[in-house]
């Protein structure tokens, strides 16, 4: 057997010493991909961490077997495991931006807003034109209310395209704008398995194949929950 040179004992530290260095790049590239698609919540010391919800019938639990199922619930029992928790705000079935921005009461103090709407606006409710700036003024009245809060954004629920994308692109922008993250959920949307069958009596009526079943809003709160850091 045949004693490696020094200058082959010398190469073969370096590209070892090589490997190591772009295992290490790679590790470092993933997590600040992975810290910057999330935002930090942490819970008080003291009372519970208080959630604030705004959305459509998403965020109601349309069409959840039972409305415990539902994504908004869902990511509130899951951070339940970790702490006391208050859940705030509203919803509205059928409700678009303006509709539900009206509705819903904005206390001061939360720790986490969670925003779902647009769905409903691309159902001809509101001018694409306008929703960008109906967004901005809903942003503002969030933040205004805690602006250490952290923010979540759900896009619309939807196959991605020229119907979607403006609405979309707004809620992304402005989200991002306000120190929030934005979710994409077009894909869940496009996966047959997440919605559907269509005429089974659950919580909130007979079911149809546009609303998310419970797989499709475990899928939207396993979504909200990655972009999540909690301590």
């Amino acid at each position: 057997m045949q004693t490696p040179s020094p200058e082959d004992s010398t190469v073969a530290a370096k590209a070892s010493q090589y490997a190591q260095q772009v295992q290490k790049d790679i590790a470092d590239s993933n997590a600040a991909y992975d810290a910057s698609r999330r935002v930090a919540v942490k819970f008080p010391a003291t009372g519970p961490l208080k959630v604030l919800f705004i959305g459509d019938s998403l965020t109601a639990g349309y069409f959840a077997s039972t409305q415990e199922k539902g994504y908004s619930q869902l990511v509130v029992s899951q951070l339940q495991k970790m702490g006391a928790v208050e859940r705030l705000g509203g919803s509205k079935a059928g409700g678009n931006l303006a509709t539900v921005g009206n509705l819903v009461s904005i206390p001061e103090g939360f720790n986490l807003a969670v925003v779902e709407l647009g769905t409903n606006d691309i159902q001809g409710k509101t001018d694409p034109a306008v929703f960008p700036g109906q967004y901005d003024a809903l942003m503002n009245k969030v933040k205004a209310a805690s602006p250490t809060s952290a923010l979540i954004c759900i896009g619309t629920w939807g196959s991605a395209g020229s119907d979607t994308d403006a609405y979309d692109n707004a809620i992304q922008k402005s989200c991002e704008a306000h120190g929030g993250k934005y979710i994409d959920v077009s894909a869940e949307f496009g996966m047959a398995g997440n919605r559907g069958p269509a005429g089974v009596n659950v919580w909130a009526g007979i079911s149809d194949n546009f609303h998310p079943n419970d797989y499709g809003h475990e899928r939207l709160a396993a979504l909200v929950m990655d972009h999540l850091t909690v301590s």
